[in-house]
């Protein structure tokens, strides 16, 4: 991340703990909307996502609760 990134993560607040397991992403984008930021989306991005090498299986019962 670049510094003027962490002071922009910084200026929103960053990731809200409240949705550790799904839907910080949006919140992030919408926290960047409000302050005046613009979001951008490449319709022709290929994005692979790996759920359990980012965050672990869920199979526990402190991470299947959510």
């Amino acid at each position: 991340m670049h510094d003027d990134e962490e002071e922009v993560f910084g200026e929103i607040g960053g990731f809200d703990p409240r949705y550790v397991i799904a839907h910080g992403d949006i919140d992030l984008c919408l926290k960047l909307l409000a302050k005046g930021y613009l979001i951008v989306y490449e319709p022709d991005a290929e994005l692979f996502h790996h759920e359990s090498l980012t965050r672990g299986y869920d199979i526990t019962p402190e991470k299947s609760r959510g």
